[in-house]
């Protein structure tokens, strides 16, 4: 996918807000590094509109999918698509990894 934004603050801005198809890439992307054991993931291409022919890979690093997924799993509640929120929580809870990376930083906001 290679998604168009007029500008790099468009493209925060619709990171931030949990866009359903970022987050849909991003899903996709970490569940297939997961499968893989990659340390990082290319999640889609964009383009902004003032550069034209000039295109940026969006890439996660492993270090990087916890807290992505919890604002996935936050952005889907915000839709009510629960299915997707179990898979997504399923997900998490099947690496081991990523169970103890998101462990770490709820002790971290709760200290």
């Amino acid at each position: 996918m290679v998604l168009q934004v007029k500008s790099f603050d468009e493209f925060k801005e619709r990171l931030a807000d949990g866009e359903r198809i970022i987050c849909d890439h991003m899903y996709k992307a970490i569940k297939k590094g997961l499968s893989k054991n990659w340390k990082k993931v290319k999640v889609f291409a964009f383009e902004v509109e003032d550069e034209p022919g000039v295109r940026y890979d969006f890439f996660l690093e492993r270090h990087q999918w916890p807290l992505t997924l919890e604002g996935i799993l936050d952005a889907y509640t915000r839709e009510e698509l629960y299915e997707l929120c179990q898979e997504v929580f399923d997900l998490i809870n099947k690496d081991e990894q990523l169970q103890q990376i998101r462990k770490e930083r709820l002790e971290l906001t709760t200290n």
